[in-house]
Parts: structure tokens; C-alpha cells; sequence
């Protein structure tokens, strides 16, 4: 069964097939006595029900794999239900029968089990060993009518590459998001007032609504509704233990950086603080330290993915002692105008977390020694999307080079990653690097053509810059919501499409000398050098037109593989930055690994 749903906390969740019993069978081989075929197809079901005001439109799809027998006129159809929530908690329901025939007669009851041995089959030899001597894999067979012999269904790979397919429509589906954006509006409710707590959790709720919003309308609908909700909420206290329980069993604080040292009551030190779960860890465990540090410290918060609405986005800056600003790096482009719709306290700095690269640790290795045509660096998340990469490398040759590096992410190991390369028959045509240091991970950006990424949606991608100051062109799906594509230009790399996509990647290989991805980055200032230049005259200026002083400049910023200061020089004076926020503040800073 396929499913989109809507979490309790509003987060969209989506299963696919995940209760399919369908078990293992082995791959259809063809006999050469045989005188029938079996195929397979992808058919489309147009579908278009309207369920209390809530219209699924002609466009949608189910997807329906079509076994076709020797009659052109004989189709057995394997069913792909879609379940979505509608108004009122009713689901909407579209689905094709599980089986069906064009001759009469209760087709479902011929299909059968078996976990023998078979013999050969009017269309080719089932039933072949799967692991230990002996041991037979459960095997599908369906008795076609006019047919003495039996048929087996599709290979489980296609239907593990249907599930992940249709699971990856679904994720992205303008008109899924949207109706789940809905949803959540319909099933909000407002919160007593006297519970800070109920209101806190409306907001993440409204959160996750506005996250799914596929369109500008709807998002301003969600945000004016959080902004009602957080003047409800005022500056009371929030357990964010409910919201980011793991976060807040620590009490140090990470991803934390002094820029800059206190010197006056009229000249503030300046401290770094990246990704929302470690801000609300801040503010969960030192909300009575916080003014404290305000008197001292001014604050750069810098989100971590592609839309920066989270109740401590809002609830941040709503609570921030005194009157200076917050400032707030960006993940996307769109943050430029979202971060001061969420507060007037916010001050956008227009840098990503992929503007700290530093050019000098990737080698450069000349064009014609390259001797990798791809390299993907990408955790193993779902929305990483390898299999883009497999499904295009069915139609590449099979001298195409190719490294993957990355790491487990939750559950997502390396052992599923490489089952989905199997589906797709591609599990030996890339070679898979996992927790690689980085000197590693240098080599193999320097020694690529191209480096890709296939995710659709997350923050400022740093992998793609990284690949860039290694001077190799990046690629990337021209309808991504990935911050960095705003580095993808005719000098950097290409934007792909979904369609073709292999056919795409052999002109990119072809093409890829003629790109000078590492010049322009450079030339433009999108290394940490040009970006702590331009986060440093952001915050100078605006507290100079606020009447403070500025005598002392931010240390350079960078990341490897942290945020932490860039040059050894001003270690040393950070680190009694360090001791100055834990003895006289009273709040825990871990220290950055070192580069």
C-alpha cells in the first residue's frame, strides 16, 4: 500500500508498500523453447475524485505495473492505492483492483505460493536457489486462464524501485504538499491561552504547515496564523524537551563560535551559533542566563535547511534580552525576505553554510590526470536521493567511474544503500567510500570530472562548493530546493532534469573540462575569506547606525569540519572568549575539533 499522512506534530510522513507481504522471487530468464513473453510496463490510472471540497486533479497518478501474457488481450494489473487525508479526518482513497482480468472468472484465486523447486514455466525456469543449498526463496506464480503453465510476477526489484519511485513523486508532489498543507490548517485548532505550552505546540504544528506550503499564498495563510499564535505566547516559557528530546539531554552547547571578544559596555563580543536544535537547546537549558550574555554578546543564528520556519525561529528573537538585533545567515534565497517576516528583530546576513568553505585544502589536479568521471558526497539519507544517480547509471556505460562517500543517516546504512543500487542492478558500478577522512575526500573531488548532487530539497549544500574549490563542476536538478544552487552557473556546472538524466550526465563527462568552477568562486568572494568580510561590514554597520562602536573586526570564520575561527592566531584569543562566557556567564561551550 502507498500512503501519505500527516504526523501528529503536522510533520508529513509517507509509506509506501511498507505492509506489502509480497515475498522474494527470482529473476525472470527467458527459455529458448519458450514461445510466450513476459513483460512488464508502468501504466497510468487518471484519477479525480472530490471529497469534502478537497479535489485530487486530473494529473495525479496511480502507478500500476501491467503484466502482459502471449493474448494482447489479457493484462493482469498489480494495484497502488494512495491514501490521502482529506477534510473532516476522512482519507481520500484511490486505488486500482489488485487483479484483473479481461476474461471472466475470480483471477485472484489463481494466484499461488510455492517454496519448491519448480519446473519450467511457459514463459521461463522459476524457483532458482537463493542462499543456503536447498533453501528456495518464497516464489509468486500467477495460473493465467488459458494458460496450463504459471506466470511469475515481476521481480521484486521492480517493485522496491516502484515503492522507491512513486515514495519520491509523492515527497515532491506540489499538489500532495499542498493538500497536506491543508490538512493541517483544517486540523489546527487554537489553544487555551493560559497554556504556553499547547500554544508552543500549535506552532510547531502550523510549522510543519507551512513547510509543506507549495505555494506564496498558502505559506503567508500559515505564517499569519503562527504570527496570532506567538503574541499568544508572548515571552513565557516553552519546554522544548517535547520538541527536540535528544537535543536537550546535553547541556553544552556546540556548533558555537566566538568571533569576536568583548571589549565595552558599547562594544559588544560577537558569537556564532549554527543549526535550530542547538538554539533551542540554548535557550532551553541558559533562558536564565540569557540576559546576561545579551549585555556582553551579540548573537549570529544561522538555520539549516531550505525553509527556516520552527518554533524557535519564531520564539528566538521574540525572547532576546535588551534591543539589538538578532542576526541570521540564510540556507535559501527565499530567506532573505522569510527571516524578517518572522521577526523585526532579525538582521539578514546573505551567506550559507556553504560560504565557509576554505580553497586551500583541496588539491588541484589538472584536467586531463582526472581519472574519476563522478563523484557523489552525500550522507546516506532518503532525501539524498541516490538512486537517481543508480537509475541513470542503467542507462551510462559501464565505463563510467563512479565514488560515493558519505555515512549512515538514522537508519539508512550502507547496507541499504547498496540494496537499492541492487535493485536497479547498478551495485557494482560505483564504488562506495563510507566515513572517509578527509584527506580522502579532497582526492576524489580533485580527481572527479563532475560532482553531483541529487537531493530536491535541504539546506545550503556545502558538498557543492567543496567540489567547486576542488575545481570540479558541480550538477544539481534545476528545480532543487538546495540553497547552493545559486553558485550554479555556465562558469560552475549545469542543472539537470529528471528525464534523460544519463544521456545528461555523459554530456556533462564530455563537456567538463570546459568549466573553471574554482576561478569564479574566487573571483566572486564565496570563500570564507570574502564571506567573514562581508558577515563583518553586515554587523559593523548596522551596530554603528545603531550608535555603538567598532574597533576590533570578527575573527574569520570557517567550517572543516565544524564552525570554528580560521586562523591559529586567533585561537588563542577565542579561548578566552571561552572562558569568559563559562565563568562570568555561566554557560557551557564545547570547543571546536580541530581541522
Amino acid at each position: 500500500m502507498l500512503a501519505a499522512t500527516s504526523g501528529s506534530a503536522g510533520a508529513q510522513v509517507i509509506k509506501l508498500l511498507e505492509t506489502s507481504k509480497t515475498p522474494r522471487v527470482p529473476a525472470f530468464t527467458p527459455t529458448k523453447e519458450s514461445s510466450r513473453k513476459l513483460g512488464s510496463d508502468v501504466a497510468a490510472s487518471k484519477v479525480g475524485p472530490e471529497l469534502g471540497g478537497t479535489t485530487i486533479p486530473e494529473s495525479a497518478t496511480t502507478i500500476t505495473n501491467v503484466v502482459t501474457a502471449a493474448s494482447p488481450s489479457l493484462s493482469v494489473a498489480v494495484s497502488v492505492t494512495v491514501l490521502v487525508p482529506a477534510a473532516g479526518g476522512v482519507p481520500l482513497k484511490v486505488r486500482v483492483p489488485a487483479l484483473k482480468a479481461s476474461q471472466a472468472g475470480p483471477v485472484a484465486d489463481n494466484v499461488s505460493e510455492s517454496r519448491r523447486p519448480q519446473s519450467p514455466a511457459c514463459s521461463g525456469t522459476p524457483g532458482e536457489p537463493q542462499g543456503r543449498s536447498g533453501q528456495f526463496a518464497p516464489t509468486r506464480f500467477l495460473n493465467l486462464p488459458g494458460c496450463a503453465n504459471r506466470f511469475t510476477l515481476p521481480p521484486m526489484s521492480f517493485v522496491q524501485r516502484l515503492k522507491i519511485e512513486a515514495e519520491d513523486s509523492l515527497r515532491y508532489s506540489d499538489t500532495v504538499r499542498s493538500v497536506l498543507c491543508e490538512v493541517e490548517l483544517l486540523k489546527d485548532k487554537s489553544p487555551p491561552a493560559s497554556d504556553p505550552q499547547a500554544i508552543a505546540r500549535s506552532i510547531v504544528k502550523l510549522c510543519s504547515a507551512a513547510r509543506l506550503a507549495a505555494s506564496m499564498d498558502q505559506l503567508l495563510k500559515v505564517e499569519a496564523r503562527i504570527a496570532e499564535r506567538m503574541k499568544l505566547l508572548g515571552n513565557r516559557p516553552v519546554d522544548f524537551t517535547e520538541f527536540e528530546p535528544s537535543s536537550m539531554k546535553k547541556r553544552v552547547i556546540d556548533y558555537f563560535v566566538p568571533l569576536k571578544p568583548y571589549v565595552s559596555e558599547r562594544e559588544k563580543g560577537v558569537c556564532y551559533i549554527a543549526f535550530e536544535h542547538r538554539w533551542a537547546r540554548f535557550v532551553h537549558h541558559y533562558r536564565d542566563k540569557l540576559e546576561a550574555f545579551a549585555k556582553r554578546y551579540l548573537l549570529i543564528v544561522h538555520p539549516v535547511w531550505a525553509t527556516p520556519h520552527g518554533l524557535i525561529n519564531y520564539y528566538l528573537p521574540s525572547i532576546w534580552p535588551g534591543d539589538d538585533p538578532v542576526f541570521a545567515c540564510v540556507s535559501d534565497p527565499h530567506d532573505l525576505d522569510t527571516l524578517p517576516r518572522q521577526s523585526p528583530r532579525h538582521v539578514v546576513i546573505p551567506r550559507y553554510c556553504s560560504h565557509w568553505v576554505n580553497p586551500a585544502v583541496y588539491p588541484q589536479v589538472p584536467f586531463a590526470q582526472k581519472d574519476l568521471d563522478i563523484v557523489m558526497l552525500a550522507n546516506f539519507g532518503k532525501y539524498k536521493r541516490h538512486f537517481a544517480l543508480f537509475k541513470a547509471l542503467r542507462d551510462m556505460p559501464r565505463s563510467v567511474k563512479v565514488v560515493c562517500i558519505g555515512q549512515h543517516n538514522d537508519k539508512r546504512t550502507r547496507e541499504v544503500l547498496l540494496a537499492e543500487a541492487a535493485a536497479y542492478g547498478v551495485a557494482d558500478r560505483f564504488e562506495l567510500k563510507e566515513n572517509a577522512p578527509d584527506d580522502v575526500v579532497f582526492d576524489c573531488m580533485a580527481r572527479a570530472k563532475v560532482n553531483l548532487i541529487m537531493s530536491k530539497r535541504e539546506g545550503s549544500c556545502i558538498a557543492i562548493v567543496e567540489a567547486m574549490f576542488a575545481n570540479t563542476p558541480s550538477g544539481m536538478f534545476k528545480d532543487a530546493e538546495v540553497g547552493s544552487r545559486v553558485f550554479i552557473n555556465e562558469h560552475t556546472g549545469r542543472f539537470l532534469t529528471d528525464d534523460n538524466l544519463g544521456a545528461q550526465l555523459m554530456d556533462f563527462i564530455a563537456n567538463a573540462g570546459k568549466y573553471s568552477p574554482r576561478k569564479w568562486m574566487t573571483e566572486n568572494q564565496h570563500d570564507c575569506h570574502g564571506s567573514s568580510a562581508m558577515m563583518n561590514e553586515v554587523i559593523k554597520q548596522e551596530m554603528l547606525k545603531r550608535g555603538q562602536a567598532w574597533t576590533t573586526d570578527l575573527c574569520p570564520l570557517h567550517w572543516r569540519p565544524d564552525p570554528q575561527v580560521l586562523r591559529p592566531e586567533d585561537r588563542a584569543l577565542m579561548q578566552a572568549t571561552y572562558e569568559d562566557i563559562r565563568n562570568n556567564v555561566g554557560i557551557e561551550i564545547e570547543l571546536p575539533r580541530k581541522s
